[in-house]
């Protein structure tokens, strides 16, 4: 009889582990479609950092940190910064919580591309494939945000 091995979600397979022979940073600015109106102010876009982690077989996993301003404990520098010394040390970033979900994501997916399988299957045999989304409605008056919403439902979303 043989036991599967599996990772657990809350252990997430290290970079040595995985063969990691190439890692690449990016940061991105993204442009929101519409504005989006908050009780701090309005966003308009959004800066993350992309990380690339790649073997040599030509498998790659990518992670994302997405801080945002005023919402997240840390700012955009502090995640890259954090995800450089990931990069330079080996050293997982304790006090960045984007750029930690950047690292976990790209070593979670580069474990599932070098099994061959998507990532939920390996974390949760048995689970769907897809879930449904709900809407993020914007606008700066009530008659706005209820259009949104009408668009948001006929185009299939469960919620707003």
């Amino acid at each position: 009889m043989t036991a599967e091995i599996r990772n657990p979600a809350n252990t997430p397979p290290e970079r040595g582990d995985l063969g990691v022979t190439d890692i690449q940073v990016e940061r991105v600015t993204l442009t929101y479609r519409t504005p989006i109106f908050t009780g701090r102010g309005i966003l308009g876009h959004r800066d993350v950092m992309v990380l690339t982690v790649s073997d040599n077989d030509g498998h790659e996993g990518l992670g994302e940190a997405a801080p945002l301003a005023g919402f997240t404990p840390e700012t955009i520098d502090e995640a890259q910064i954090a995800i450089q010394r990931w990069i330079d040390h080996d050293t997982a970033p304790v006090d960045s919580p984007t750029s930690r979900a950047a690292i976990d994501g790209a070593l979670l997916n580069l474990w599932a591309a070098r099994a061959g399988r998507p990532l939920h299957e390996l974390l949760a045999p048995g689970s769907p494939g897809s879930l449904a989304v709900t809407a993020l409605v914007t606008g700066s008056n009530s008659e706005e945000l209820a259009e949104a919403a009408r668009q948001a439902v006929t185009n299939g979303h469960p919620g707003v």
